[in-house]
């Protein structure tokens, strides 16, 4: 996975929903803001988009192929009453990233062809991390600020 910047985010008047396009194909996705962007060897793409609201911020993990405009993936990931955004990304290896989302918060994204199990899931909530709503992204919480 490589740290990439073609891609762009078009945005409708008022929706919370843009379209991720590389100037050939598009994809509808949430978020009014494009914060960051891996391409994998395969040609799909792992992005970041944010609602850009202050203190209310959400950051949406999408695993994305754009030849079929079709978002794999989705991880929704915004602690109540805080502003993020994507700083210090690491690529850790061809399947996962590491970003610096606040001063002392500290995420991991992971993606894996094979969709996790529901018993792997369940075991992971009890370790800080979450998974998208098809199995296949996983979010680490690596550090994270005192509430």
């Amino acid at each position: 996975m490589q740290l990439v910047s073609h891609l762009t985010l078009d945005l409708a008047d008022d929706s919370a929903m843009g379209h991720l396009t590389d100037g050939v194909a598009r994809c509808p996705v949430p978020g009014r803001s494009l914060e960051a962007q891996w391409q994998r060897t395969d040609g799909t793409v792992l992005v970041v988009t944010g609602e850009d609201r202050p203190y209310e911020e959400t950051l949406h993990w999408l695993w994305v192929d754009l030849g079929s405009s079709t978002v794999l993936d989705r991880i929704d990931f915004g602690p109540p009453y805080q502003s993020m955004m994507v700083t210090q990304a690491t690529v850790v290896d061809e399947q996962t990233v590491a970003v610096q989302v606040t001063d002392q918060d500290r995420l991991q994204v992971s993606l894996t062809d094979a969709a996790a199990s529901t018993v792997r899931k369940w075991s992971a909530m009890a370790s800080k991390k979450q998974f998208g709503i098809n199995g296949h992204l996983m979010l680490t919480v690596l550090s994270q600020s005192k509430p």
